[in-house]
């Protein structure tokens, strides 16, 4: 079995990984590629 993970973007326009709440719309590509972007750990090797 897989999971796929979702992200969505919260009524106050905020990212979250998760089920969808009342409000919530999916977000698009380039939203989800940003928002790992800003919250990705740096590489550490």
């Amino acid at each position: 079995m897989q999971v796929e993970t979702k992200y969505w973007v919260h009524p106050d326009d905020w990212i979250y990984v998760g089920d969808v709440i009342e409000g919530a719309r999916e977000a698009t590509q380039s939203e989800i590629e940003e928002h790992i972007a800003e919250t990705a750990s740096p590489d550490v090797t």
